[in-house]
C-alpha cells in the first residue's frame, strides 16, 4: 500500500472498490475490504441499535457523533455490522460498566505486536 497511489480490490472477478489507500483503510465499501486491508483482520459484531447505542449480545456502545440522526432513525430495526480494528481495542484492569467486559483465552506474542483473543460476555 505504500508505494501504490490507488488500489483495486476484486472479488469473484468484480471489482470491489478502487481508491487510494487511505480511503480503503478509513472508508472500505464492504466488508471483504475492510477485513482485508490492516496488519490483522477486522473484528465484526452483528448487533442493533437501541437507545442510540450498538447493542449486541449484554454489551451496548456509545455511537459515533458523526452518523446522522435521520440515518439512525432509517437504520434503527436493522441488524447492522459494527467493524472494529484490533488496534483501536485498549485493556484496563478496572471495572468500568459502559465498557465491555471479556476473558482473555489466548495470548500469542509476535514481536513487535501482541495478539490476545477474548470472548466477551457468551
Amino acid at each position: 500500500m505504500a508505494l501504490a497511489d490507488r488500489i483495486a480490490v476484486l472479488d469473484k472477478g468484480r471489482f470491489v472498490q478502487i481508491d487510494r489507500p487511505f480511503d480503503m483503510y478509513f472508508h472500505p465499501k464492504n466488508m471483504l475490504v475492510a477485513d482485508f486491508f490492516g496488519i490483522l483482520g477486522m473484528n465484526f459484531m452483528r448487533g442493533k441499535i437501541k437507545d442510540n447505542k450498538f447493542a449486541f449480545a449484554r454489551c451496548r456502545f456509545d455511537i459515533p457523533l458523526c452518523i446522522k440522526k435521520d440515518t439512525i432513525r432509517k437504520i434503527a430495526r436493522e441488524e447492522l455490522v459494527l467493524g472494529i480494528r484490533p488496534e483501536d481495542i485498549g485493556f484496563s484492569t478496572t471495572y468500568d460498566k459502559s465498557k465491555a467486559v471479556a476473558v482473555v483465552n489466548f495470548i500469542q506474542k509476535i514481536p513487535p505486536m501482541v495478539n490476545i483473543i477474548c470472548k466477551i460476555n457468551d
